[in-house]
């Protein structure tokens, strides 16, 4: 099975764009009404808008799984601009073999996919991990069954 999110990750500049036209028109409304009384709601409105730009800068980012054939490849890059500059790009290619665990982490807005890699020779294990919080809950559901079928045939040929 092959899957990504390259859908979803076409409106990221657009969000951008939102949260940079919201954050302008935030302060021309509070420097037109010339009362900075206010300096403690502008501020938090400050540290609301930077919060904001920084889970979109680490959180939404472009994912792609190929499972076909005999290898498993993972990639990670950003959302933003990835087509021109290549930021923060994470790659993993290995054998389905290698795979020995996978976990999927929900935190609140954030989900992580961690995969445990398992080396034949030195018998050592190896966490990756990928941000697929871009990623749509029907495409998290196929990629756990594909992942859980991957690691019931690795269970099967070993008996």
């Amino acid at each position: 099975m092959r899957f990504n999110n390259l859908k979803l990750t076409q409106y990221v500049p657009v969000i951008y764009f939102l949260i940079l036209v919201s954050y302008i028109a935030v302060c021309i409304l509070y420097f037109s009404l010339h009362n900075f009384l206010f300096t403690d709601w502008f501020t938090s409105i400050n540290l609301f808008f930077l919060l904001l730009f920084m889970y979109c800068y680490f959180n939404l980012k472009y994912f792609e799984y190929d499972g076909l054939g005999a290898t498993l490849s993972f990639t990670n890059r950003g959302g933003f601009l990835s087509e021109y500059w290549n930021y923060k790009n994470k790659k993993a290619e290995f054998p389905k073999q290698k795979l020995d665990n996978f976990k999927i982490k929900n935190y609140f807005f954030i989900k992580i996919l961690e995969l445990q890699i398992c080396s034949k020779t030195t018998k050592r294990r190896r966490a990756i991990q990928f941000n697929i919080s871009f990623l749509s809950k029907k495409k998290i559901g196929y990629l756990q069954n594909e992942l859980h079928r991957i690691l019931e045939n690795k269970t099967f040929e070993a008996n």
